[in-house]
């Protein structure tokens, strides 16, 4: 009997029922779906954290002023926390031994040193500019007869050292190699005791057109001895 009621009833609100009944299964699915969404596919929650962005603590590294012999540097920046660089130092020529003789070429921009001129020292450096121009060679017979000269270093700006440069420096015992010399001439270290040769890279050290380097028979790549050459 109270089934037929019921039945009765339901017949009689029939259009308040349905779409009750609509709603509440549509907000079940919205329910369910929402609930999915926030669920790896494994049926563990999808927890996102943000990483807190990260503020640098700029410390300054100093200038490095060159000296004569000396490569300085510029002033930099790099973060204490990370280490990461922000402002890299950048390379300032070593400022070279003064006093030498040089002529400045057609280009107007670069020069080859020609003499020894005012320079009295031992120990000399050739750099990478003189008086603003860019020195990109040692001309023939610059150096001869220096014969108080004992070590020699060359500016990577140099290209070209000349015939007979060094001749006659008797008392010449080593020399660095500027990275970017492409060519010795005959006769450049000729009647000199040369004995080591330093130079910093391998490669375009293979590459030079040159003739035998007098006496030398150590050669130092970055400060150590070569012993053995593969090729």
């Amino acid at each position: 009997m109270n089934f037929m009621k019921i039945l009765d009833t339901v017949k009689k609100k029939w259009y308040i029922i349905v779409p009750t009944a609509v709603v509440l299964v549509c907000a079940l699915v919205l329910v369910l779906v929402l609930c999915n969404s926030q669920n790896d596919g494994n049926g563990n929650e999808d927890i996102t954290t943000t990483e807190p962005q990260h503020i640098h603590t700029e410390v300054i590294d100093k200038a490095v002023a060159p000296t004569n012999t000396e490569d300085g540097l510029t002033e930099g920046k790099h973060c204490s926390s990370c280490g990461e660089i922000l402002v890299p130092q950048e390379k300032i020529p070593a400022l070279g031994t003064p006093g030498f003789a040089y002529e400045v070429n057609e280009d107007g921009e670069t020069c080859t040193i020609t003499g020894i001129g005012t320079c009295t020292d031992s120990v000399i450096h050739i750099g990478s500019y003189i008086d603003g121009y860019k020195v990109t060679a040692i001309g023939d017979s610059a150096f001869q007869e220096c014969t108080n000269l004992t070590s020699v270093s060359i500016g990577d700006s140099v290209e070209i050292i000349g015939s007979s440069a060094f001749r006659a420096c008797i008392s010449l015992r080593s020399i660095m190699m500027g990275e970017n010399i492409t060519r010795i001439e005959s006769g450049a270290f000729f009647m000199t005791r040369l004995e080591s040769v330093y130079i910093k890279s391998l490669t375009n050290w293979c590459k030079i057109e040159m003739p035998r380097l007098g006496s030398a028979h150590n050669l130092y790549l970055n400060g150590e001895l070569l012993t053995e050459v593969v090729t």
